[in-house]
């Protein structure tokens, strides 16, 4: 319905053969703010997980490759070729003791990044086996490996983190792997570096971008949700399929995991609630007893669904829930203390969540009958600055 705004039209070029699309919104009346119209080429995003793939769920879908065009308006289709650089060195090799380390045999293996020299280390869950491994910052993880900071931009490095798979992929603020693919979303800073201009889709195993989504203006990338790309800037949410369709919600992003986008409402007199919205069916739940939720670092976003939020609970000491579309539920044992809990990991299936402390790694289930449990403890003490990410398949 016409509400006398004019419409908006966006190009969006897909790189390496994809058609120019253009895509035409009008604006719609909302309770709160404008709509911001973003546009996207034909393509599918998985779900956002460590190691890929949740642990539970409908089946993810297959990746689109963009269509061929001869359009003289794409851009190159490539980014700076492979330059392998002294990104990661390992080194010395220790057995830990009481393998497997979690009680059973996962294939997994745990990174547990220092940003103090000598202290990263790689852990083979399954064999106790621990080698030393130097990396520049940690930035994130895919399937088959991670996101280091290298030199002028982000680099992939292919597990077993050697300096043999280092990929250039260029300056990026954030990145949102593709789960169970060789691709990856990586938000473009603006010029001035002062906000995001645009998204980039790029397999980071040659750097070949792949398509680009501009970005609302002081915007940013929130996740993934159900195979969908979220989206926020300018007080709006939007949640783009991957047939190309832009949905706008209603609500501040917190955090967008397995099928839902959580937001923060309120109404007109700012009386505010989180809401989680499925973005398969359009249902909304609303999360009671959270309050003003935040959502922090990378263990955040949990595979198949949920995430890490910190509320004050009745006496307004501060605690850590899962926050789920059924509801909360604490995350972490009552008596633990000391622990880095924002610079936790979870497990690829979503079963375990890694939480380092001065004294270890703690392993926590938290869906254990009558609340969370510490499964086991990793001999791998840190002074504070550690980030875990957990490589492998659910």
């Amino acid at each position: 319905m016409d509400d006398g705004r004019p419409a908006i039209e966006v190009e969006l070029i897909a790189a390496e053969g994809g058609d120019v699309a253009r895509v035409e919104l009008g604006g719609r009346r909302r309770r709160w703010w404008p709509v911001v119209v973003a546009a996207v080429a034909v393509w599918v995003v998985v779900a956002v997980v460590v190691g890929g793939g949740g642990g539970g769920g409908d089946p993810e879908p297959a990746a689109v490759e963009p269509t061929t065009t001869t359009d003289d308006r794409s851009p190159s289709t490539t980014l700076p070729p492979a330059r392998p650089r002294p990104s990661t060195t390992t080194t010395a090799s220790t057995i830990l003791e009481g393998a497997p380390l979690v009680g059973r045999a996962t294939g997994w293996r745990l990174l547990a990044f220092s940003g103090s020299p000598g202290r990263s280390r790689v852990v083979d869950l399954d064999t106790g086996l621990s080698t030393a491994v130097e990396l520049r910052a940690l930035l994130g993880v895919g399937a088959g490996g991670v996101f280091v900071e290298g030199n002028g931009g982000v680099q992939w490095v292919a597990d077993p983190l050697d300096d043999a798979s280092v990929v250039d992929l260029g300056d990026s603020w954030q990145i949102v792997p593709v789960a169970g693919t060789d691709r990856a979303w990586l938000s473009v800073p603006t010029p001035d570096r002062s906000s995001v201009s645009e998204v980039v889709l790029v397999r980071v195993t040659d750097g070949t971008e792949l398509a680009r989504l501009p970005v609302p203006p002081s915007g940013w990338v929130v996740g993934e949700a159900a195979g969908r790309l979220v989206l926020a800037g300018g007080g709006d949410t939007f949640v783009v399929d991957p047939a190309g369709a832009i949905e706008p919600l209603d609500g501040q992003p917190i955090a967008a995991s397995g099928d839902h986008v959580y937001l923060s409402v309120c109404d007109d007199d700012l009386m505010c609630s989180t809401e989680a919205h499925d973005v398969r069916t359009g249902g909304v739940t609303t999360i009671e007893g959270l309050g003003q939720a935040a959502w922090y670092g990378a263990a955040s976003a949990r595979p198949g669904g949920g995430f890490i939020a910190a509320s004050q609970s009745p006496q307004g000491t501060e605690q850590s829930l899962l926050v789920l579309p059924t509801g909360t539920r604490p995350v972490l044992p009552d008596g633990l203390i000391g622990v880095a809990q924002y610079q936790s990991a979870w497990s690829p299936d979503g079963s375990l969540l890694f939480v380092p402390s001065r004294v270890g790694i703690h392993v926590i289930d938290p869906f254990a009958d009558g609340g969370p449990v510490e499964v086991t403890r990793i001999d791998l003490p840190s002074n504070g600055d550690v980030q875990l990410a957990v490589l492998g398949s659910p």
